[in-house]
Parts: C-alpha cells; sequence; structure tokens
C-alpha cells in the first residue's frame, strides 16, 4: 500500500480505493505480530480474508455464505463505481 500511494503522488497511477475486509487481520495488519495472527486467521478458506470470494458451506444450514458474499461484493462494486472506477 505505502508503494500504491508513492505511486499515485508521483502521478504514476490514478486514485486507489482500499476496502478493509471487517475482523480480517491480513487486510490492514498494523504490526508484524498482527499479521501473523492474521494468517494463523486464515490458515484456510472459512477466514475472513475469503469474505468476497466464499461460497456456500451446505453444513451451515441458517447462513447462506454466498448470497453475504455476493451482497459484500454488489456494495464494493457500488463503491468502487462511485469513486470513478468505470
Amino acid at each position: 500500500m505505502k508503494k500504491l500511494l508513492e505511486y499515485k503522488e508521483q502521478g504514476k497511477i490514478g486514485n486507489i480505493i482500499r476496502e478493509d475486509l471487517e475482523g480480517d487481520l491480513l487486510s490492514n495488519p498494523a504490526s508484524l505480530e498482527e499479521f501473523m495472527r492474521g494468517a494463523e486467521q486464515n490458515i484456510d478458506e472459512s477466514g475472513p480474508h475469503f469474505d468476497l470470494a466464499r461460497p456456500d458451506n451446505p453444513e451451515t444450514k441458517d447462513v447462506n455464505e454466498e448470497e453475504e458474499a455476493n451482497s459484500k461484493i454488489r456494495n464494493l462494486a457500488k463503491k468502487l463505481k462511485e469513486n470513478g472506477i468505470k
């Protein structure tokens, strides 16, 4: 992210839109310790780092993970469009 911001300031790239995933320690770790906890937290595809790509888990009958992911994807797409992505 730091390098992207540097490139933006130099005019090498356009706008940067960052979207951190709630509860995901890998989205924007504050320290090496948090990064390591994030790696452990997301060791498999059930971690929050994969929230925008989660298929439905048939074992969780009361939750439709795929629909939740689709909703998050739609919300992020709307945000990106509103901020200049065409």
